[in-house]
Parts: C-alpha cells; sequence; structure tokens
C-alpha cells in the first residue's frame, strides 16, 4: 500500500508538471503570435503610409479642401460639393443647389446646419453630428490608421482575404473604446474599405496631389455619403471663421406671421354681437357661393412656391371625387405627392424616393387643405360644426372679426374675417401654432381667389409663401394623371 501511495504521489506530481510546462509553452506561442500578428500589421500599414506619400508628407497636411460632385443625407442625387477639413477639429461640408448652398459644419464646440428649402433660411445649432476625431484631415483617408499608435490603437493583423475582386490584407485597429476594420489592397496598398463607428467607408480612385496620393471616389453608408472628387487643394489658408456658425443679426418677429401666441390675446368685442351664422353669410357673398374649391369638378392651380429663399415652379391639380395631385419642378426634378381617392403616393427625388412610394392619405391633408384657402369653413358651417364669434382684433393693419371653429380632438381653428369687405385674411390653428395668411384677391368665374398665401409652420419655424399665376375651373383632367404610375 506504502509503495503504491508512493507511485500514485509521483505521478500525480509528474503530470502537474508536464501541465505546467505545457501551458508554459503554449502561452509563449500565443505570445508570439500576437507579437507576430502586430508585427505584420505594423508592416502592412506602414506600406500603406508609403503609398500614398509617405508619413513626414502627409503629417505636414493641416487644411483640405476637396472640391467635386456628391450626395448624402436627404438628397439622393449628385450636386455640386465642396468639403473643408482643419486640424484639429473643423470640418464644413456645402452642398450648392438652385444658386443656393446647404451646410453642414462645426468648428469643434458648436456645429450647426443651413438650409434654404426648410423655409426660414437661418443657420440653426444642431446636436454634434461628428464626433471628435472625424474632423481631422485623416479621416478622408482612413481617419486613424495613418497614426494609430498616436491615438492609443493596437493593430493586428487578421489576414488576407478577397475584397470586391482585389486580395486585401485586413488589420485591426483595437482600443479600449472602439475596434476599427480596414482593408488594405495587396497590391498596391492603397485603403479598399475602413469599418468605423459603425459606418462603412470606401476609398477608391487614388491620384496625385502635390506629394501624396488622394482617393478621388469617397463613399460612407452613414447617411449615404458619396462623393467624386475633381480637385483637392492641400494646406489651403482657410480662416477659423469660415467654420463658425454665422449668428446673423435678424429679427425673428420678420419670420413669424402673426403672435404665435395669438389664443391668448384679448379680443375687443363689438358692441354688434355679430353672431357666427351672419358673419358666415356675409363671408360667402363676398368670396361667391362656391364652398370648397377642392369640393369642384376639377380645378387646375399652376405658380410659384417659395421655401426659404428658394423659388420652385408647382402646378396643383383637384378632381372629384377625392382626387388631388401637387408637383414641383427642381433641378430638371419633379417632386410629386398624389391621390386618386384610394390609394396615395408621392415621388421625393431629394428624399431619396426616385420612384413613386405610397403613403397615408392623412400626409396630403395640409397639401389639400392649403389650396382650399380656407374656403372649408363653408361646408363646416354646413355640417353645423361648432362655432363661436370671439370679436374683433386686427391683422397686419387691418380690423377683423374673430370667428373660432371647434373640430374634433380638441382641435380649435380661428379664422380671422376683415371688417370692410368679409375676405379671409387669416387661418391659426390653435393647436399646431400653423397660421395661414390670405392676400391679393381676384375674381375667377365669380369667385374670389387669393393669389398670395402665405404659410407659417411652428414645428418647423419655416414659412412658404405661395403666389398663384393660373387658376383654372374644369378643366379636362385625365384620371391617370392621379393613379400611381404603372398601374
Amino acid at each position: 500500500m506504502k509503495i503504491r501511495s508512493i507511485i500514485t504521489k509521483h505521478c500525480i506530481l509528474y503530470t502537474f508538471l508536464i501541465i505546467s510546462f505545457l501551458e508554459s509553452v503554449f502561452a509563449q506561442t500565443d505570445a508570439e503570435l500576437q507579437e507576430e500578428k502586430e508585427d505584420k500589421a505594423a508592416e502592412v500599414i506602414k506600406k500603406y503610409v508609403s503609398a500614398l506619400g509617405g508619413k513626414n508628407q502627409l503629417n505636414e497636411i493641416h487644411s483640405l479642401t476637396i472640391k467635386g460632385q456628391g450626395k448624402g443625407g436627404s438628397y439622393d442625387m449628385m450636386l455640386p460639393m465642396t468639403v473643408y477639413v482643419k486640424n484639429p477639429d473643423k470640418n464644413k461640408v456645402e452642398i450648392s443647389i438652385m444658386n443656393q448652398k446647404i451646410v453642414m459644419a462645426t468648428d469643434g464646440r458648436i456645429s450647426w446646419g443651413l438650409n434654404p428649402f426648410t423655409g426660414n433660411g437661418q443657420p440653426q445649432q444642431v446636436p454634434n453630428f461628428y464626433e471628435e476625431m472625424v474632423n481631422h484631415v485623416f479621416f478622408t483617408m482612413g481617419k486613424n490608421l495613418i497614426d494609430y499608435q498616436e491615438k492609443g490603437f493596437r493593430a493586428e493583423y487578421v489576414g488576407k482575404t478577397n475584397f470586391q475582386g482585389k486580395k486585401a490584407h485586413r488589420i485591426k485597429l483595437i482600443s479600449d473604446l472602439a475596434e476599427d476594420d480596414y482593408y488594405i489592397d495587396a497590391e498596391n496598398y492603397y485603403l479598399l474599405m475602413a469599418k468605423v463607428d459603425y459606418s462603412k467607408n470606401y476609398f477608391d480612385n487614388y491620384k496625385r496631389v502635390g506629394n501624396i496620393f488622394f482617393p478621388h471616389s469617397i463613399e460612407s453608408g452613414k447617411q449615404n455619403f458619396k462623393m467624386e472628387v475633381d480637385q483637392v487643394i492641400l494646406n489651403d489658408s482657410i480662416a477659423d471663421n469660415e467654420f463658425s456658425m454665422p449668428f446673423t443679426q435678424f429679427n425673428i418677429e420678420e419670420h413669424v406671421l402673426l403672435n404665435q401666441n395669438i389664443e391668448e390675446e384679448t379680443f375687443e368685442f363689438s358692441d354688434e354681437n355679430l353672431n357666427p351664422q351672419e358673419l358666415l353669410r356675409l363671408y360667402a357673398l363676398a368670396v361667391g357661393d362656391e364652398t370648397d374649391l377642392l369640393n369642384t369638378k376639377s380645378v387646375h392651380i399652376s405658380g410659384q412656391m417659395t421655401l426659404g429663399r428658394v423659388d420652385i415652379p408647382f402646378q396643383m391639380y383637384s378632381k372629384q371625387p377625392r382626387k388631388f395631385r401637387m408637383e414641383m419642378n427642381m433641378m430638371d426634378h419633379v417632386a410629386v405627392t398624389a391621390t386618386n381617392g384610394r390609394k396615395s403616393w408621392e415621388i421625393s427625388p431629394f428624399a431619396g424616393e426616385s420612384q413613386a412610394v405610397e403613403v397615408e392619405e392623412s400626409e396630403l391633408r395640409h397639401d389639400r387643405e392649403m389650396f382650399s384657402f380656407g374656403r372649408e369653413l363653408l361646408n363646416y358651417a354646413k355640417m353645423n360644426t361648432p362655432m363661436s364669434y370671439l370679436g374683433k382684433t386686427k391683422v397686419k393693419g387691418q380690423d377683423t372679426h374673430v370667428l373660432k371653429l371647434s373640430l374634433f380632438e380638441e382641435e380649435e381653428i380661428l379664422y380671422f374675417i376683415d371688417t370692410k369687405n368679409y375676405h379671409l385674411l387669416l387661418k391659426h390653428n390653435k393647436m399646431t401654432g400653423d397660421q395661414e395668411f390670405y392676400e391679393e384677391y381676384k375674381k375667377i368665374d365669380n369667385i374670389l381667389i387669393p393669389h398670395i398665401l402665405e404659410r407659417y409652420d411652428r414645428l418647423e419655424n419655416s414659412n412658404i409663401k405661395i403666389k398663384l399665376d393660373v387658376f383654372n375651373f374644369e378643366d379636362k383632367l385625365s384620371n391617370k394623371l392621379f393613379n400611381f404610375p404603372g398601374k
């Protein structure tokens, strides 16, 4: 028993020693393998940097101006684009469209945007849409790859793979907060793709610019960005204020059609104590006995719509029953919203929809009502919708009667009808804050129609102005005009 116990103890000891030895061998092998991966990654990155022109040349770049054709965000078409980048944290993108500029920028502290198509055309501060290092000039060539060690990354070689028909080295950059993926051409060592911040960025068509090679085709999955580069200017003298938000001095009241808190105003009640039915009778006599313009057999309107600083030609078609179509022409592209009464659809090329897509009919409500010019008030009266007379106030210096219409879901609309001619001057939705002005009334077939409409959207803080050029009743409109394309 004693001998067997001794032998057993020795076997256990030897087994333990063998396991410990093997663990140390494998640990050493894993460490060597990891070191080999990092050395291989460093070698590939070094060749990539050399292919671009060398680290000394790249480190001399402190600013970039990139010009070309690009698209991104809600604009799904190639437009003139300029990108300005200045170290360490400044970035600006300008998209030119219809002699206007859409801008997205940051000066390293404040991110801001300017879109003349949104209504007021004023610069607006926005949440940071670029992370800290995105604005460095190296972002345009792979972000962290060129100076990965300085940024606290560890490089690891994953292996050789096939990328879009090309042999490529795959490299990972790893830090405590991120893990990036890079694919580098195994032949010429140009960067093909970088997966950074969960977005894939593609680089192609490298050309010599000064002493470096720069990609002239750049794509990013983030916001569907794509740019074909025509010109790259290195170390251009870009002033810091080029990236600063222009805090334009303007009176915000100029962009508000009426006091947004109009529902809180106190109206001076008239002595005549005018009742709603009498006021509506006088309004109907003044503007014509047609009730809702959109309830006529057919209507065709053409004119010009002003969005912020941009003038856009438009056409509106309406046909009974419940058919509606509005189209706007911009840069040889046509945006359409339409319904045939059963199916509603839109084509929105500036929002990435170049083909017709179905939408809810409720999304067309505002467009339809806008071209009723407030005359839907007479229809509401026929349906015995609750109304009350509030008294008098002034709209643009003119005395008006104020009529309150109570709709479903606690929605209340105020109608301002002038006391002299009984024309509707303003419609105000108390729930949404939206307001519509009506001006320049002209008679068409014994019906008085306002030829200028200005609409304020409180949610978007924007206004649309519409000027009518042609207004036709009873046009022979084909039903195909309202049907979903291809149906």
